[in-house]
This record gives C-alpha cells, structure tokens and sequence, in this order.
C-alpha cells in the first residue's frame, strides 16, 4: 500500500486513486436504522418484523479490517430501532442494549410519539408512516448522545434520515 502511494504521489491517476482510496477503511461507525419492529435478542421469536443476528459478524468484520490496515481504532455499531414501553418478556421496552456478542455494538431505542404523547405498543409497520417524520428528528438527537455516525443502512427504504 505504501508503494501505491509513492506511485500515485509521483504519477497520479485515476485507477490507482480509487484502488487506494478503496483499501483505506474510512467507515468506523455505522447506524442500523429499522424503526418497525420488535428488534431485540431474546424471546421474540414468533413477532413480527424482528432483527439483529448479523451485528456481531459485522463489528468482527471492521475491527479485523481496520486492524490490518494498522489504525488503532474501534468501529461503533448503532442499531436504532422503536422503543415499545409496553413490550412484555422482551428487552424492546429498553432504551438502550448492548449486542451480545459483540463488543462496541448497542441496539438504541427511540419511541414513536405525537403531540398526545408517546405510542407505547407496537404497530404494524404499514402503519408507521405518521409517526415518522418526529421518529426521525428524535433519532437524529439520540444517536449524537450514543455515537458519531458515518454511514446509514437501513432495510426502511422510505426512511427520512440521510
């Protein structure tokens, strides 16, 4: 990688840019938006629109990837989901969780609100669309309290967050 750059320092290019700018890990930390369902890790098995088995597969992937590129740094996966205040035997009434199985990884929980307050139970994600536009304002403020993000993915295509 080193010659790379004394070639691209010497002769720049377009083709030798973008390979080296492609081995360079410039994401560190990720946010996982899926604001429709009952994302948790233990007994959820049977709702609806439930996620997060590949977190820790994720985090184990950028941290081995960072490592070898020999920066010290630790990469921060957010998962922001809806926080359900009357989610029973589940952990989807919690506003924060760490990932089992990983180390930097945290499911962040954010309710869907109105004027009249905060929804506490869980709807269908056909029926989200009112909420959305606060769910987002508020997400936007929660995760600058949690984690600096980089990069959004969200599996909610429709989302309002950049």
């Amino acid at each position: 990688m080193f010659y790379m750059l004394l070639d691209l320092l010497e002769a720049p290019d377009a083709c030798t840019l973008e390979i080296f700018l492609g081995k360079i890990p410039m994401v560190f930390n990720v946010v996982i938006l899926s604001p429709h369902g009952y994302f948790a890790q233990e007994n959820v098995l049977g709702y609806p629109d439930t996620g997060g088995q590949v977190i820790p597969a994720m985090e184990r992937e950028m941290t081995k990837c960072i490592k070898e590129q020999g920066l010290d740094i630790i990469p921060c996966i957010l998962i922001v989901t809806r926080l359900l205040p009357d989610a029973v035997g589940t952990t989807c009434n919690l506003r924060l969780e760490k990932v089992l199985g990983a180390d930097h990884s945290h499911i962040l929980r954010v309710p869907f609100r109105t004027e009249k307050g905060i929804l506490r139970k869980w709807i269908s994600r056909f029926e989200v669309w009112p909420y959305m536009e606060t769910f987002t304002e508020d997400v936007a403020k929660e995760i600058s309290l949690e984690c600096y993000p980089v990069y959004y993915c969200s599996c909610f295509r429709e989302n309002k967050i950049p």
